[in-house]
């Protein structure tokens, strides 16, 4: 807005108080104007933030909900080779173990890995100042378990490849039904593999049960760090039962 002179002299201090009195107004109608403005803007940016979170933390139930569908009897038939080489006497000098069968066809079932883009997006553009607090530490707790999450990823491929190696050292591979032939040694490294594989597995999945509970929470509407760890309190975990 812009401030012009009278248009003629003024020539009272009325006529000055009431030429003030319009600039002044005027002024505090534009920029009331120019907040509320604002306001319905960052208004507006918040709720699509937060809808933008509930969708993503959906798109996440539903993934990792596949995770657990596929990995939880895989670590059940992992646990199982792992019993059966424990549990094998040596003949003749050799460990002969016959792998169980498959624990279930996971062929049709395709994972992929949960979502992580609106928090760090928030984060990286400051929209995150436009919540609450304590919701931003709500936000900021699913996406922990989202980092954390990926970092168990990168050590259930490390104790993969550890099994992958002892394929090529045995030049079996390690599948249901499959009949191993070991020295006591490879017996050995075998044990180790397994249960280094099968613990690395567990912990992936405790972690996508974490971050798939808070997930939840969000999709049901919570919006705030302490509500959202009182949901966690109250939802107890599926992996618990899978904990030995």
């Amino acid at each position: 807005m812009e401030v012009h002179a009278p248009e003629h002299v003024i020539h009272s201090r009325r006529e000055f108080l009431v030429h003030m009195v319009a600039i002044t107004l005027g002024l505090l109608i534009a920029v009331g104007i120019d907040q509320s403005v604002e306001y319905l803007h960052h208004r507006h940016q918040r709720h699509e933030l937060e809808e933008n979170m509930r969708d993503e933390a959906g798109r996440n139930v539903e993934i990792l909900s596949r995770h657990f569908e596929v990995n939880i009897p895989n670590l059940l038939w992992y646990r199982s080779v792992l019993k059966a080489a424990q549990a094998t006497k040596p003949d003749g000098g050799y460990y002969d173990i016959t792998l169980p069968p498959p624990a279930h066809d996971s062929s049709n079932k395709v994972m992929t890995s949960p979502e992580r883009t609106v928090f760090p997006v928030a984060q990286s553009t400051g929209s995150l100042a436009l919540l609450p607090e304590t919701e931003a530490q709500a936000y900021a707790m699913v996406d922990f378990q989202s980092a954390e999450d990926a970092k168990d990823v990168d050590g259930i491929r490390a104790a993969a490849a550890e099994l992958d190696r002892f394929d090529l050292k045995i030049g079996t591979k390690i599948l249901p039904g499959e009949k191993l032939h070991l020295t006591p040694a490879q017996r050995d490294e075998f044990v180790a593999a397994l249960a280094g594989y099968a613990q690395q597995l567990y912990t992936l999945l405790h972690r996508d049960n974490l971050f798939y509970s808070e997930c939840e929470g969000i999709v049901n509407g919570i919006q705030d760090e302490q509500s959202l760890r009182e949901w966690l309190g109250t939802h107890p975990l599926i992996m618990d039962k899978y904990r030995n």
